[in-house]
């Protein structure tokens, strides 16, 4: 015979210690502690949520919610994020998505901007099916707009962005760019009420920089919109934060 009682146990997830408490099974006799498959994965499984709280990574269920939401399959989500399909199938059964995974995944789930960049951009090539399918989805999703003449263009920021990550030896692909840009726009709308730019389509012009020194009207761009102090603030956060 066994019975049920609280037990607490420590549980160390890269680095981090969690103590937890939560009902284990107990030896009638002995009164020692017994395994259950239940009731221990079910223990060691709020450590883990917790360790999602603190890192603020997405549960698998918040992924497989949204992926759902669009109408995709796994495979159709990773062709939209440029992630690997089988790293979209084991984020959705428990395993931590990276750092940078998690920021493309959390940037499409936070706001249909993101979504609306990407299938609208003309140099991202994307199935008909995929395309389709959001296409769909957006229709029937009414994406906030608010009625305000930004201060810079969307390449402006983006160039300033490009030239910044030059300084720093980053090369930011143009998804990265997109992600980042819809972040601001979503950060400085949240914080000021007032658009950071007009985001219906994010078009940017011109490739990816591949250690190539910024021509003369991206550094232009990069000294206009340096300019403005409160925007350099938080482009250079979010550039500091999206680790690559």
């Amino acid at each position: 015979m066994a019975y049920q009682k609280n037990f607490t146990t420590t549980y160390i997830i890269n680095g981090r210690e969690y103590r937890i408490t939560a009902p284990a099974l107990f030896d009638n006799e002995t009164h020692e502690i017994l395994a259950d498959l239940e009731l221990d994965d079910r223990a060691a499984e709020m450590a883990r949520s917790q360790y999602r709280i603190d890192m603020g990574l997405l549960t698998p269920q918040k992924i497989k919610d949204y992926r759902t939401k669009i109408g995709l399959t796994q495979e159709e989500l990773g062709e939209l994020t440029k992630l690997n399909p089988q790293l979209i199938a084991i984020y959705e059964a428990g395993e931590f998505p990276s750092k940078k995974d998690n920021q493309v995944l959390a940037s499409l789930i936070k706001s249909d901007h993101v979504l609306l960049q990407l299938i609208n951009d003309s140099k991202t090539h994307f199935s008909p099916q995929l395309i389709a399918k959001v296409n769909a989805y957006l229709n029937h999703t009414q994406v906030k707009k608010v009625s305000q003449k930004p201060e810079f263009t969307v390449n402006q920021l983006a160039n300033w962005l490009e030239v910044e990550s030059y300084f720093i030896d980053e090369i930011l692909t143009r998804f990265e760019l997109i992600t980042m840009l819809d972040l601001a726009y979503e950060t400085y709308l949240e914080t000021t009420g007032n658009e950071l730019f007009t985001p219906h389509i994010i078009d940017l012009q011109g490739e990816d920089y591949q250690d190539q020194k910024p021509n003369l009207a991206a550094m232009n761009n990069y000294n206009l919109v340096s300019t403005n102090e409160k925007i350099v603030d938080l482009l250079s956060q979010i550039l500091r934060d999206f680790d690559k």
